[in-house]
């Protein structure tokens, strides 16, 4: 028992030393609220739509629309192959395809989502 103890410390360490640079613990502070903003975002504008409306089916659409642009994304990083493959393999997806001609509309699209 005291080795497996032993181990899970080490991993603990290991997995947390990039904290030990004051760059990096700046990084994941910002990182972390920002993604802690985005989940209030999320949360506030379903919950006015669906206070305003009382409509599931316009709840479900600004659920769909905030990650639409982020499923295409995924799709679009399988683009050029190698290291960018996406969890989906999206690839085939690509095949053919410029990467500027995926981002770009889809960067427009994630800019023109509720605010």
């Amino acid at each position: 028992m005291a080795e497996n103890d032993k181990n899970s410390t080490s991993s603990w360490r290991f997995a947390l030393r990039a904290l030990r640079h004051r760059n990096y613990r700046l990084f994941f502070t910002g990182q972390s609220i920002s993604l802690v903003g985005t989940w209030m975002t999320r949360l506030a504008t379903a919950w006015l739509v669906y206070r305003l409306t009382k409509s599931v089916f316009k709840l479900g659409f600004i659920e769909f629309a905030g990650q639409v642009h982020g499923e295409i994304w995924q799709l679009g990083r399988g683009i050029g192959g190698g290291a960018h493959r996406s969890s989906m393999d999206g690839g085939h997806v690509g095949i053919g395809l410029h990467r500027r001609r995926v981002d770009l509309p889809n960067s427009a699209l994630k800019d023109s989502g509720p605010r």
